[in-house]
């Protein structure tokens, strides 16, 4: 039983840019380290971050893992992989059958007018391996890339042998420490499934620290801290300093606008207390700018503040305002996805429209030219060899492809709720695009069924739960609530 067995799932598609392969394993009591390959796949990366995880538990039981797999290339034959699995008394492998992805579901863009940034980053993570702890944070609003940036950090992080853990904040106003809680769960190498793992983990990372190892038993366990004015800094610096012990590692941290100003200031002592002491650590965060979130903003200014505050004591965070795409940047996607064309003497207007409607918003872009390459309309068709422009596609129309484009964002989302979420769905849009649970839960039936669908949401990240005494909620997008009014 101490020997790990794995049974893969049949890879399924994800969203529009991943292929997602779950795999069940049943492992035994300990230590597990269960690492994947695809040898021979020359259009395959990897997206989850290393290749590799590592589990501990304290009982026989099942672990699910999710491998992220983006396909660069127009369509892939993904050769037979491997996972295998390492425990205490042995290892065990099992094959990842071959199968075939193509680009209708595999929609991965090169990173493009983002070389500054991710030069410095680089500098950052070579610092880190080496022992020059430290912290970079990314700020933005909504598709400026900030999420698609730590992507390619976790990737460098893999490439240079340091472990990385990855978090986002969701402020539920109940769980206000969550993004630091989940970071401890995976630093710990907890998995949902396996929460009675915990006293084990805790003793084996921590030994030698029974305050610290009693915090965290205390807080995971409960799943919230019960002093959260002030949590104490010591078993997080604790924590951070035993998880370096094996080697660098690299702390991702998105939505940390969303994060209580607890969090903000924990993370910055802790990076503070790496550099000083030469801890192989790096902390990269992102945080949004959303216009009609007050208390977002402010967490943001804080984050800020802090950053300002420690420099004056000659410890510096870089901190990155993402900004929108230059045109030459536009220009080498239009190449990227329509390598060869000849649309600057077919159409020169194109980008100059292309800047006018995505006003260089990454993902704007990115939306206008996947719905120019895989619309329905044919909005773009290679004939004899060649991309060309449809007869439909003009200086006017061109701008109703970036909305549809939205709408079909939109719609993907809602494809992966359940009936019955879904239907809390359709209430909660005709309520508003902010709306109370209570009403919500009054016109649609069941609180209990209520509750479960709005978590249900929550997590697929259609709804972001508001601050405050009352349990409200609002959609991630102002296009959200209109799109299911309209369904």
């Amino acid at each position: 039983a101490a020997t790990p067995r794995l049974r893969p799932r049949r890879p399924r598609a994800g969203d529009p840019c991943a292929v997602e392969l779950e795999v069940l394993g049943d492992v035994g009591p300990g230590p597990v380290e269960v690492t994947w390959r695809f040898p021979g796949a020359g259009g395959l990366r990897v997206l989850t971050p290393g290749g590799a995880a590592s589990v501990r538990v304290d009982a026989g039981g099942t672990v699910r893992l999710k491998i992220r797999l983006a396909l660069l290339a127009e369509r892939v034959e993904v050769p037979e992989g491997v996972v295998t699995a390492r425990g205490p008394e042995g290892a065990s492998s099992a094959r990842v059958p071959p199968f075939e992805a193509d680009v209708t579901f595999a929609f991965v863009l090169p990173l493009r007018g983002r070389d500054r940034e991710m030069e410095a980053l680089r500098g950052l993570l070579d610092g880190a391996v080496r022992g020059a702890a430290g912290a970079a944070f990314l700020y933005g609003g909504m598709g400026m890339g900030k999420s698609r940036l730590l992507v390619e950090v976790a990737r460098e992080a893999a490439a240079r042998g340091a472990r990385t853990v990855s978090s986002r904040s969701q402020d539920s106003g109940l769980r206000p420490m969550r993004v630091l809680h989940d970071t401890a769960r995976q630093l710990l190498g907890l998995v949902p499934e396996r929460p009675r793992g915990l006293p084990a983990a805790i003793d084996a990372l921590l030994q030698g620290d029974p305050a610290a190892a009693r915090y965290f038993d205390a807080i995971l366990a409960s799943g919230e801290a019960t002093d959260l004015d002030a949590p104490p800094l010591h078993p997080w610096l604790a924590l951070f300093r035993a998880s370096t012990r094996a080697g660098p590692l690299v702390v991702l941290l998105d939505d940390l606008h969303l994060a209580d100003e607890a969090v903000l200031r924990i993370v910055l002592q802790i990076a503070a207390r790496a550099a000083a002491e030469s801890w192989p650590l790096l902390f990269v965060g992102a945080a949004g700018a959303p216009d009609q979130a007050a208390t977002a903003a402010h967490r943001r200014e804080v984050l800020r503040q802090g950053c300002a505050d420690w420099r004056r004591r000659g410890v510096v965070f870089p901190q990155f305002e993402l900004p929108v795409l230059e045109r030459d940047a536009m220009e080498a996607l239009l190449e990227d996805v329509f390598p060869g064309h000849g649309f600057k003497e077919e159409a020169p207007w194109l980008l100059d429209s292309m800047e006018r409607i995505t006003r260089g918003n990454p993902f704007h872009v990115a939306e206008l030219l996947r719905r120019l390459r895989l619309g329905r309309e044919r909005l773009v068709e290679r004939r004899d060899g060649e991309w060309r422009l449809g007869a439909d596609l003009t200086p006017d129309t061109i701008g109703e492809a970036v909305p549809r484009a939205f709408e079909e964002v939109v719609r993907r989302r809602f494809a992966g709720l359940s009936k019955d979420a879904r239907a809390v769905l359709d209430v909660a849009a005709v309520v508003g695009e902010e709306f109370d649970a209570r009403v919500v839960a009054a016109a649609a039936g069941s609180e209990r069924d209520v509750e479960a669908a709005l978590a249900e949401m929550e997590e697929a990240e259609i709804l972001q739960a508001v601050p405050g005494p009352d349990e409200r909620y609002r959609f991630w997008s102002a296009m959200a609530a209109p799109v299911a009014r309209r369904d």
